[in-house]
């Protein structure tokens, strides 16, 4: 999926217009990628409730946490990718899994954990968002 996002309403002229054909020409004809029309949509991501969910990342702008007048791109994990962890999760520690030596099920996890927690570093960092929080996940939802 591919979304085109505008950060300012003076790009949606015919200036953003010719940017966004520019954009689709080098992706179809440079990269040889096919851009599926349906699900391409372009937002004002400066909008308040504009959230862009992109390779399991959400991006959005947050108030200033200092109650300063300007506003800042988050990034954080999006909740479909959080609820694919959960669900990895479940299914290494689920019920079919009791006939696994603990060590062997713990090693499993502790890889998947460890994974996971390498993938979110940037969101956690970025955002001011723990990635020992994902740890948590697994009661929510």
């Amino acid at each position: 999926m591919m979304k085109i996002v505008r950060s300012t309403s003076s790009h949606a002229s015919a200036g953003g217009r010719g940017l966004q054909q520019w954009i689709e020409g080098q992706l179809e004809g440079w990269l040889g990628l096919v851009i599926n029309r349906e699900k391409t949509r372009t937002i004002q991501l400066r909008d308040e409730a504009a959230t862009l969910d992109f390779l399991g990342y959400s991006f959005r702008y947050e108030k200033d946490r200092q109650g300063r007048p300007w506003r800042y791109l988050s990034l954080f994990p999006s909740t479909k990718s959080l609820d694919k962890a959960r669900e990895a999760i479940r299914e290494l520690t689920g019920p079919k899994q009791c006939f696994k030596p603990v060590r062997e099920l713990i090693q499993e996890l502790n890889e998947h954990l460890a994974g996971w927690k390498n993938y979110l570093v940037t969101a956690g960092e970025n955002s001011g968002r723990s990635t020992t929080s994902f740890f948590n996940l697994i009661g929510d939802g």
